[in-house]
């Protein structure tokens, strides 16, 4: 029996090895099975975890702390491309007084014998009208937006909004880049070219989105399309004259009137000098792409805090 005692130790130890080793395997399967089975769940968890975020992101409430810089600029744009169309096409895409005036000219230009601007150019009106036409559907559309993207001062609707209106310039931009639409000055006849209303279309449906925007800031005084109200509104401030940090309102509608007047002188320098619109539609699409990215990465509105609009 003594002799059989090595022998029986051995084979104990060799038994006990194949087990560990066999626990040692089926312990290694058992983590390679949970760990496939749990990499998808964490890749799940992470791409919940960025929705997540960016949902939060984009519906924040934005701040409207120095939001009357990108009005500003909205202005600009609002007349470097209406002395810019009105040049090329003889209509405006976002003062629809002037449309409203030449709709009636065109209406009342049969009716006398002397040569008008709307008897050389007989559907001129027409241009007017389906510009009003354009601007009123985008008001309709863009003042209701905000409803639809969870509120009008999400940072969704702000970014939709401008993201819009830079595609609608952008499109015009390549309709007469490409030749599409004819767009050099002295090739556009007196007579209508259908073809000139799609950019006429774009440009009119865009420009009120600016507006909503500013809307929802609470900035009623600069609303970028209108100026007349806007003079009377400065004019009759009972405050007019007060110091430079005490009106707010007066500042924002003096300087929105001084871009606009800039724009227009450019939008005119820049379109006779090229003889050609691409070039003011490739700078308001720029100046729009602009905005658009500067809404991405606007401030949130801080709970609990007053803010003011900025000048």
């Amino acid at each position: 029996m003594a002799s059989q005692t090595p022998n029986n130790l051995s084979e104990t130890s060799t038994r006990c090895s194949s087990q560990e080793n066999l626990e040692s395997l089926k312990s290694h399967n058992n983590d390679i099975e949970t760990g496939v089975r749990t990499s998808p769940s964490s890749s799940s968890d992470s791409s919940l975890t960025i929705f997540s975020s960016l949902s939060r992101h984009f519906s924040a409430e934005l701040s409207t702390r120095g939001s009357d810089i990108i009005l500003l600029l909205c202005w600009f744009t609002t007349g470097f491309l209406d002395s810019t169309i009105f040049q090329a096409y003889r209509t405006f895409v976002s003062m629809q007084t002037g449309n409203t005036v030449f709709i009636g000219l065109g209406a009342s230009a049969n009716t006398v014998n002397t040569p008008t601007l709307t008897q050389v150019r007989p559907y001129g009106w027409l241009k007017s009208l389906v510009s009003l036409i354009a601007f009123v559907t985008g008001s309709f559309i863009f003042a209701r937006i905000g409803n639809v993207l969870g509120g009008p001062n999400r940072r969704l609707t702000f970014t939709f909004s401008f993201a819009t209106q830079t595609l609608c310039i952008f499109l015009s931009a390549v309709l007469v880049q490409t030749g599409i639409v004819e767009s050099r000055l002295e090739y556009i006849g007196e007579d209508i070219d259908w073809m000139h209303l799609i950019p006429i279309i774009l440009l009119s449906f865009q420009a009120p989105a600016q507006t909503a925007c500013g809307r929802a800031m609470g900035l009623w005084e600069v609303p970028t399309v209108v100026v007349t109200t806007m003079i009377y509104d400065f004019a009759s401030d009972k405050k007019v004259f007060a110091g430079l940090r005490e009106n707010a309102s007066r500042n924002r509608r003096f300087a929105g009137y001084c871009c606009l007047v800039v724009g227009a002188i450019l939008g005119g320098f820049v379109t006779v000098h090229t003889r050609h619109i691409a070039v003011s539609l490739w700078v308001s699409m720029g100046i729009k792409a602009c905005v658009t990215l500067a809404w991405m990465v606007w401030p949130a509105k801080k709970a609990g805090r007053g803010e003011g609009g900025g000048c």
